[in-house]
């Protein structure tokens, strides 16, 4: 077995050596920084990694006989940076790659990145020709530390504590949770690794089974009343703690930092590069969870005896959190009866039968903070389907083929109703017509994408419904009309383009930066359009609608925080006035605002 290690070892390294000599190999140096202090950064974690579409041959790492391979067979190439920050890769063919670091404290870093929020960038690497200088540097992450109390300032052990970053999705307000864990004995609890960036803090109590690893494999729980199992992985803990137990049975208390039930009452904490925010205390039990049964009444199904009534119980307090689903067969008026902790809450239901969209659709909202039983009445009425023509805005109102091959069009609710399925993307004929079903009553965001690259810079320059044209891309559905929706979409076939370069603050062209173009009237999200400078730090923009638009750029910004009117009113004598007329060609070079 050993002479066969051997035999091997010798073989890979003489074919390593017969690839290497067929073709040159390059060294690649570096350093690797904190950014914002340029502290050198030692033993940060290095991976150099090829791109599958040219992973390039089998090559020896330094000091090793022995190629590194994923299960790809795409070589990757592993280091450490030195005392200085320093790192070196000898020995690489040639191709394309990416180059990581991460490092205790700090966010992942990517080559060519200038902040945390943004991608990062290519390294091609040419055969016999060094390359150095190369910087990563890597952002100080965030943490946040606290404890969680009740009303008389005891600790509470095993409460879940998350932090939610706020972003904007589409024009959305979200919280995702970045971060969560469970506070200990002493209600202390400690989050780390946060981005830079919004948060929403919530504890709750409802965590049915935290698993803790003990740090000994002893039997004697850790906590007294924490029972101690055993798993394939060892010795586990869960949470059934005998002086918490009349706090279990209670559905669940879910407060926001400081004390607001609701999310969108809570207090935003902001997290910068390197915080460490101590102190950030949580009381419990000054707001209690009092549940409340909840029964049904659902009107109005197509077609009771074959198709199921799905009803989703989300928590709009939450941010959508899904509560309760059920399926509720033929012949039943709802589900069995719901006890909910206080909050405020919406109700979907959807009658399902054998199309893919639900042919019935019926909501309502209700809050839920008093002792007594709540009734909700749910009133389904059909969804609706809308005929639709792409046509040219010329005297015959012909479309050119070439203007619409590819394009998709789809429709956004507005304001959206959580799980609601809308309906699905479709894509024109070579006539321009389309149809789609799936709507329920209220207004929809008409949105079309996929404009071919031409010179005739096709774009859509007006809706219209039932030959009335419409403001913006903003329909609204009755679904009581009879009958499908007439829509019209009139497609310009000389729209605006818009180039230039990123500036630093050195006046130099800056790659991989995000510009955006956003109009004058915030609300027209369709018209936004953002885009990352090429290695040449130049930026254009193609298809635009005629109108007033203003300029941006940034080193580094969080995608879609330009939905966010709070962000945007603090930028708005930074922009650069545009005007894009039909068939302008406008040059504008636009100053990155710089890593804060």
């Amino acid at each position: 077995m050993k002479v066969r290690t051997i035999s091997l070892l010798i073989l890979l390294s003489v074919a390593a050596g017969r690839v290497a000599g067929q073709q040159p190999t390059t060294t690649l140096q570096g350093n690797v920084m904190e950014a914002g202090t340029n502290t050198p950064l030692t033993g940060a974690s290095l991976e150099l990694r090829a791109l599958l579409e040219n992973p390039g041959p089998a090559v020896s790492l330094p000091n090793s006989p022995i190629p590194y391979f994923q299960a790809s067979s795409t070589p990757v190439y592993p280091g450490l940076s030195g005392d200085a920050g320093q790192f070196v890769f000898r020995n690489i063919p040639p191709g394309r790659y990416t180059l990581t670091a991460s490092h205790n404290g700090h966010m992942h870093a990517e080559y060519g990145q200038h902040g945390p929020n943004g991608k990062g960038m290519i390294l091609t690497v040419a055969g016999g020709q060094p390359i150095t200088g190369i910087r990563l540097a890597m952002t100080r992450s965030g943490a946040i530390s606290g404890h969680v109390y009740d009303s008389k300032a005891a600790p509470l052990a095993y409460v879940q504590v998350q932090m939610r970053r706020l972003t904007y999705p589409d024009g959305q307000r979200t919280l995702t949770t970045t971060s969560s864990t469970v506070t200990d004995d002493r209600g202390a609890y400690r989050l780390y690794g946060l981005p830079p960036g919004a948060y929403v803090m919530s504890a709750e109590t409802n965590t049915n089974s935290v698993g803790i690893i003990p740090v000994g494999a002893s039997r004697t729980p850790p906590v007294p009343g924490v029972v101690v199992f055993q798993s394939a992985s060892g010795p586990m803990t869960t949470d059934p703690d005998p002086a918490n137990q009349n706090r279990r049975r209670d559905p669940g208390l879910l407060i926001f930092y400081p004390n607001a039930t609701d999310s969108r009452l809570a207090k935003t904490i902001d997290i910068r590069a390197g915080d460490d925010i101590a102190g950030i205390n949580v009381t419990l039990n000054a707001v209690r969870s009092t549940p409340v049964a909840v029964t049904w009444n659902i009107t109005g199904t197509s077609n009771p005896s074959n198709s199921i009534i799905e009803l989703v119980v989300s928590s709009v307090s939450n941010g959508g959190e899904v509560r309760n689903r059920f399926g509720i067969p033929p012949g039943l008026s709802g589900p069995p009866v719901l006890s909910l902790p206080s909050g405020s809450y919406l109700a979907l239901a959807m009658e399902r039968g054998s199309a893919p969209e639900p042919s019935t659709v019926g909501y309502a909202g209700f809050d839920v903070g008093s002792p007594t039983a709540t009734r909700i009445n749910i009133g389904m009425t059909p969804t609706r389907r809308v005929a639709g023509h792409l046509v040219g805005d010329g005297p015959q109102n012909a479309v050119d083929p070439a203007d619409i091959a590819g394009l998709r069009i789809n429709f956004r609710r507005n304001p959206p109703i959580p799980l609601l399925p809308g309906p699905p993307t479709v894509t024109p004929g070579r006539d321009g017509t389309f149809s789609v079903n799936g709507f329920t009553d209220g207004d929809w965001e008409v949105l079309v994408t996929g404009f071919p690259e031409s010179p005739r810079n096709a774009y859509v320059k007006s809706i219209r419904v039932s030959n009335t044209e419409v403001l913006g891309n903003r329909i609204h559905v009755a679904v009581e009309s009879d009958g499908p929706m007439a829509l019209e979409i009139v497609i310009g076939a000389n729209g605006g383009q818009l180039s230039g370069t990123a500036i630093g603050s050195k006046g130099e062209p800056l790659p991989n930066v995000t510009v955006l173009l956003a109009p004058d009237v915030p609300d027209r999200r369709e018209l936004y359009r953002a885009i990352v400078t090429d290695e040449a730090g130049h930026y254009h923009f193609g298809n635009l609608s005629p109108g007033s638009y203003q300029l941006f750029s940034w080193e580094d910004v969080e995608p879609d925080a330009w939905y966010n009117p709070a962000f945007m009113a603090t930028l708005q004598d930074v922009g650069k006035k545009v005007r894009i007329s039909e068939g302008s060609r406008e040059s504008v070079d636009v100053n990155a605002i710089p890593i804060q």
